[in-house]
């Protein structure tokens, strides 16, 4: 019953760049949501829309805060900036029955301007759009915001904020939205698919529904990890889905304690070989609050009156007041589809 899904960590498992510093990101997020998740219930998150929404805001750090935000990014703010724009004409494609879209906003109280510098580089490097809104409007600005998520994630994804949530001393708001849908290589037939025992994580056993594929495919053991995986390529093959499964039925994080980027090359360089695959077919979504998990990861000065985000805007003093991500995933006999807005 209990799945962890970090779907989109795309840059790297599409160009197949286990050097990225998002991969590292990626395993220490791993670590602190896990020991903070309900382990009777699933989670979904994108490590890379959470990064890019850093990145952008490592682009207005200074002092402190830009240290900090360094620190956790595993990167400098010139790397980040120059990885994202190298990677800026890839955010939008459809290929070979797949389709991959990116989408940065940034939304702007009326009255208020940010620094020149930074605007040049969200909308040059990070291809972000810029608007004006009413925030002190709080429903109206939360029916444009929401009108954007929707429309940026295929209507999948629908309301990221209320009126409620939106505080009228609110100065802006940066947004990233990532959509893929993605159709397997190796098919799973429906036929074969049938309601069967799954394990959770206490040894109890919950009914699903079962998925099953016998074909060539790339998978073997991480003995030092104590798991099993298995990587299921799209049809567009620059693209895949990674399943890790622990040996022990509690063994889960034991294995993301000790998950680390050589086991990544390992997956993404693995030996096909013929597998009996049997894998539930889901559909699930998660709502998570992200200031407490940015926090344990080593970002504080951000959340405090002491920020340093002059490199935004000088006047008035800026902090980050809430992270929020919505994520959701579907997995079927046919493929794949997942979106998520931080």
């Amino acid at each position: 019953k209990y799945l962890i899904i970090a779907f989109l960590c795309l840059f790297l498992f599409k160009f197949g760049r286990t050097d990225d510093p998002t991969v590292k990101f990626t395993g220490d997020l791993l670590k602190v949501l896990y020991s903070n998740s309900d382990k009777e219930a699933n989670t979904v998150f994108s490590p890379e829309s959470l990064y890019t929404v850093i990145a952008l805001l490592q682009q207005g750090g200074e002092g402190d805060t830009l240290q900090e935000l360094t620190d956790v990014l595993n990167a400098d703010a010139a790397t980040t900036r120059r990885s994202y724009s190298d990677l800026a004409p890839k955010l939008k494609s459809a290929h070979n029955g797949t389709t991959l879209e990116i989408a940065n906003k940034i939304y702007l109280e009326t009255e208020f301007s940010i620094e020149p510098n930074f605007r040049n580089i969200a909308v040059d490097d990070f291809a972000a759009d810029i608007d004006n809104i009413e925030f002190r409007n709080a429903p109206s600005a939360a029916d444009t915001i929401n009108k954007w998520v929707s429309d940026n994630t295929h209507g999948r994804i629908t309301e990221l904020v209320s009126a409620d949530s939106i505080s009228p001393d609110t100065e802006a708001m940066l947004l990233n939205a990532v959509y893929f849908n993605g159709e397997w290589l190796h098919r799973f037939n429906s036929d074969e698919t049938v309601d069967s025992p799954f394990t959770t994580l206490s040894g109890s056993q919950s009914t699903a529904p079962m998925m099953h594929l016998k074909d060539k495919l790339e998978a073997g053991e991480l003995t030092d990890v104590g798991a099993k995986y298995v990587r299921l390529p799209f049809k567009d093959q620059d693209f895949s889905m990674i399943v890790v499964v622990p040996n022990a039925v509690d063994g889960l994080g034991a294995v993301i304690d000790k998950l680390q980027e050589d086991h990544l090359d390992s997956i993404l360089h693995g030996m096909e070989r013929t597998v009996d695959l049997t894998m539930p077919k889901f559909k699930f979504s998660t709502t998570s609050q992200l200031v407490p998990t940015l926090q344990k990861m080593g970002l504080n000065a951000l959340f405090t009156d002491g920020a340093n985000l002059s490199g935004i805007a000088r006047s008035p003093p800026l902090k980050v007041s809430d992270v929020l991500q919505k994520a959701e995933i579907e997995v079927d006999e046919k493929g794949a589809t997942a979106s998520a807005v931080t």
